[in-house]
This record gives structure tokens, C-alpha cells and sequence, in this order.
């Protein structure tokens, strides 16, 4: 499915973090390029070895759609040198 942002589901989509609150155990990511917020579980960013996070950090995300909107399902964070991991 693709979104009126031009992004499809499970293709890599740039987005910032919007809203994270590790104590709820969720957050939300925003598409650079507009559409509809991407929910983020807690769990998905500790696989990623994250365990702080500042609001609009820029983050690659692949999401699926679910009955409450989209999910996050991967994401990659850029390092130091600018670069995705």
C-alpha cells in the first residue's frame, strides 16, 4: 500500500522521533515527507540498543499497517559519521 506521502509499507521511510515515552513503553515517529504518524513500541527501539532517544533524532523506518494505523516494525538510527547502521 502506498501513502500520500509516497511511501509504501515495509520500504525504508526517513522520519524524525516526535514522541517517545520509555516508562509508557511507546513512542511515535513523524515521515519527514508528511502522512500519518508511526507508532514505535519501546521493545523495537531497545532491540536497537537505544535506551535514550531525543525528540527529532532522524530515523529510517520500515511499518506495517495495523487496525490502529501504522507500526513501526524496523528501524535504522544514523551514527556519528552521518550514516545509517
Amino acid at each position: 500500500m502506498t501513502y500520500l506521502n509516497g511511501s509504501t509499507e515495509g520500504a525504508w521511510t526517513p522520519c524524525e522521533l516526535k514522541f517517545y515515552r520509555r516508562d509508557r513503553g511507546f513512542g511515535f515517529l513523524v515521515p519527514k515527507d508528511g502522512g500519518p504518524d508511526i507508532f514505535i513500541y519501546d521493545a523495537l527501539l531497545r532491540e536497537a540498543g537505544v535506551l535514550q532517544i531525543p525528540f527529532n533524532t532522524p530515523i529510517l523506518a520500515k511499518f506495517k499497517k495495523r487496525t490502529k494505523g501504522l507500526v513501526a516494525t524496523d528501524i535504522k538510527l544514523k551514527n556519528s559519521a552521518n550514516a545509517y547502521l
